[in-house]
């Protein structure tokens, strides 16, 4: 499954714009529009050419951070009790895309398989649930690939 996605600059300009349709999905109001990257959100610092993703929503809890397509995140090690598999596998609810050139792609399963959500570069998602209306997808991520929309395995 694609969905498109909701970025900080499409949700403004949606809101600004009286709720047009940005990325495939309707933006009610301003009001509604604001809580795609709710604005008491401190964004962490994340490396260019780094997609860095946080075990809670808002970006709480400790960064991982990769640059690189990763077929399994769980042989991505997190070293903290904030992730009940001990590794980044089905432990992600909110990211952010400094890469340098293009959209990275979230999957469901390892090895690029299964849902996946796409999200450009200079983008966050704070909630899954809100930013693109899939909280089914808050720590369900296994694998990520850059540039491409299709799966690579």
């Amino acid at each position: 499954m694609n969905i498109s996605p909701i970025t900080r600059r499409s949700v403004a300009a949606a809101a600004m714009a009286g709720g047009l349709a940005v990325a495939g999905l309707s933006i009610a109001s301003p009001a509604s529009a604001a809580t795609a990257t709710p604005s008491s959100v401190v964004l962490p610092s994340c490396p260019d050419s780094y997609v860095c993703f946080y075990p809670f929503k808002n970006f709480g809890g400790h960064q991982g951070k990769v640059k690189d397509n990763n077929p399994d995140f769980s042989k991505m090690p997190h070293t903290t009790s904030e992730c009940h598999t001990g590794t980044w596998n089905d432990c992600i609810e909110s990211v952010d895309n400094q890469g340098l050139l293009c959209t990275v792609y979230f999957f469901v399963d390892a090895s690029y398989r299964g849902a996946w959500h796409s999200l450009a570069v200079n983008n966050d998602v704070s909630d899954f649930g809100i930013g693109f209306h899939d909280s089914s997808f808050n720590d369900k991520i296994s694998s990520n690939s850059w540039c491409t929309s299709k799966p690579l395995g």
